[in-house]
């Protein structure tokens, strides 16, 4: 029978791409609303937010991207009026 477990690599980027915090953990839904919310409180320039799942087995490391995260800003939006 195979054992395996997932753990999960948080990282933050600003606009330039500079990884500014990166996370573990072994519990994405509890982690990630909190990894948000303290980076954008410390970071306000924050951008993308991206998760990477690893899978960890016996035999292998494995990394999967699962989510990006882009964190807009209101001051960047441009607006269309009619």
């Amino acid at each position: 029978m195979e054992s395996f477990y997932y753990s999960y690599l948080l990282k933050s980027y600003d606009r330039k791409n500079k990884c500014l915090i990166s996370g573990l953990s072994c519990d994405y839904k509890k982690t990630l609303p909190y990894f948000v919310a303290d980076v954008k409180k410390k970071y306000p320039d924050v951008d993308v937010v991206e998760c990477i799942v690893i899978k960890n087995d016996e035999d292998s490391f494995r990394k999967e991207y699962v989510d990006i995260l882009i964190l807009w800003k209101a001051d960047d939006e441009v607006l269309v009026t009619n």
